[in-house]
């Protein structure tokens, strides 16, 4: 019996592109993120605000256009993300950062927290929607 195929993710347009998809009320949600040009800057220590983790030059401000007309005019909502979108990894503990802040939250307690954090953030997004 032949293995089935897995579908190829789609490359970014540009080093400074990147795609978050998550499922949001038993729907897919797909956002195109953009880089702000950080270059040049010295890495200091930064908190992801999806998942609360902690990186010395690991986070970076990523911007979406807001959906919706507001967006073609240029419109956008940015929020400081883990470079590498590893969030779902530092939640549960798969991956590391070297210093981690000790929280009293469980890794469920964790886990709810940036799929909350997730879903403001494309709430921020679809707003653009409304208008």
């Amino acid at each position: 019996m032949e293995r089935a195929r897995l579908p190829r993710l789609a490359r970014p347009a540009g080093p400074d592109r990147a795609y978050l998809v998550t499922v949001v009320d038993d729907r897919a949600r797909a956002v195109v993120l953009r880089s702000s040009s950080g270059a040049g800057r010295p890495p200091r220590r930064s908190i992801c605000s999806l998942c609360v983790t902690t990186h010395t030059g690991g986070v970076a401000l990523l911007v979406a256009p807001l959906a919706g007309p507001a967006g073609r005019q240029g419109n956008s909502v940015g929020a400081y993300v883990c470079s590498d979108l590893a969030c779902s990894l530092y939640v549960r503990g798969l991956r590391e950062t070297g210093t981690r802040i000790h929280e009293s939250l469980t890794q469920e307690q964790r886990i709810d927290r940036l799929r909350d954090n997730l879903t403001g953030f494309l709430a921020k997004v679809a707003v653009g929607e409304a208008k």
